[in-house]
C-alpha cells in the first residue's frame, strides 16, 4: 500500500533538510542509462499535442522560441516511465498542460504518492502586468494551469507539489511584500514549494525566503545558477548535474 508520508520531500521537511533533483531537456535512452546508475531522480516534462496525443518535453512554441527546431527526439511518454519505474527512480512530473492532469494523476496513484513530486506553473500566481525585464514567452499560455485543478490533484493522490510564478524579480518583492503576504495567504498549508522564478535564477532575499518558510512554504531554487552562499537552509532544489542532485534513500 501506498504510504506518502515516506516521500523524501516530506522526509526532507521533517529533518530541515534540502532536497534537489535532476533535470534534463533530452530524454534519450543514454540519458536514462546515466540516471539510472545514479539511481536518484529524473524530472520528466510532459505536453500534449493539438490531436491530444501526451509525449515527453515541452510545447512545440518552447522550441521554437529557443531555436531549438527539430525538437529533441525524446523516449515515447509510456516507455519512459516504465523504464524509471524499472530503474527506481524518484519521479519528478512537470505538468505543461491542463489536459495531461487526469492522465498524471494516474500515473501518480501508479507509482505511489511516496514516489513522486509534482510541479505546474499556475494562472494564479501571475503577476500582471509584467515587469520591462521580463520576456513574456509564447509557451505560457499552454503551461500555465488552473489552480484548482492542480490542488484537486495533489488532494486526490497526497503528492508534494511545487507551483511556479511568472512577473517577479528581486526588486519588485522587495517593494511590495503584499506580494508575498498574498502567496502564503493563497498557498500555505496547500502546497509544499514555491518557485518565484526570479530573472536569471536569481535567488530571492533571505527575508523573503524566511517569510515563505515561516508560512510552511520551502523556496526553490535552480542550484546550478544560485551561489551555495545564498541557499537558505532548508529548499527544493533542481539541477542538470547529477552529482549536485539528493539520494532520495538519504531521508
Amino acid at each position: 500500500m501506498s504510504d506518502k508520508n515516506k516521500n523524501p520531500i516530506y522526509a526532507a521537511i521533517k529533518q530541515q533538510k534540502p532536497f534537489v533533483y535532476f533535470h534534463t531537456l533530452l530524454f534519450n535512452e543514454n540519458i536514462l542509462k546515466i540516471a539510472a546508475r545514479a539511481h536518484k531522480s529524473l524530472e520528466m516534462d510532459v505536453s500534449m499535442n493539438p490531436q491530444g496525443d501526451i509525449y515527453i518535453g515541452h510545447p512545440y512554441e518552447f522550441y521554437k522560441y529557443k531555436n531549438m527546431i527539430p525538437p529533441p527526439h525524446n523516449l515515447p511518454f509510456l516507455t519512459l516511465l516504465d523504464e524509471i519505474k524499472k530503474a527506481n527512480l524518484y519521479l519528478v512530473l512537470d505538468c505543461k498542460d491542463v489536459r495531461a492532469l487526469p492522465v498524471l494523476r494516474e500515473v501518480v496513484k501508479d507509482f505511489g504518492a511516496e514516489n513522486v513530486l509534482f510541479h505546474a506553473w499556475t494562472t494564479a500566481l501571475q503577476f500582471k502586468p509584467y515587469p520591462s525585464e521580463i520576456a513574456v514567452e509564447p509557451h505560457w499560455v499552454y503551461e500555465d494551469l488552473p489552480l484548482e485543478d492542480l490542488l484537486n490533484l495533489k488532494e486526490a493522490t497526497g503528492v508534494p507539489m511545487i507551483l511556479s510564478a511568472r512577473g517577479l524579480t528581486r526588486k519588485r518583492l522587495d517593494a511590495d511584500p503584499k506580494i508575498v503576504d498574498h502567496i502564503t495567504s493563497l498557498l500555505s498549508g496547500k502546497v509544499e514549494s514555491v518557485n518565484l522564478n526570479l530573472p536569471d535564477g536569481e535567488a530571492p532575499s533571505q527575508t523573503v525566503m524566511d517569510k515563505l518558510l515561516k508560512h510552511g512554504l520551502l523556496t526553490w531554487l535552480n542550484v546550478d545558477k544560485v551561489p551555495p552562499s545564498e541557499f537558505p537552509k532548508m529548499y527544493i532544489g533542481i539541477s542538470d548535474h547529477l552529482t549536485l542532485t539528493s539520494d532520495p534513500k538519504d531521508y
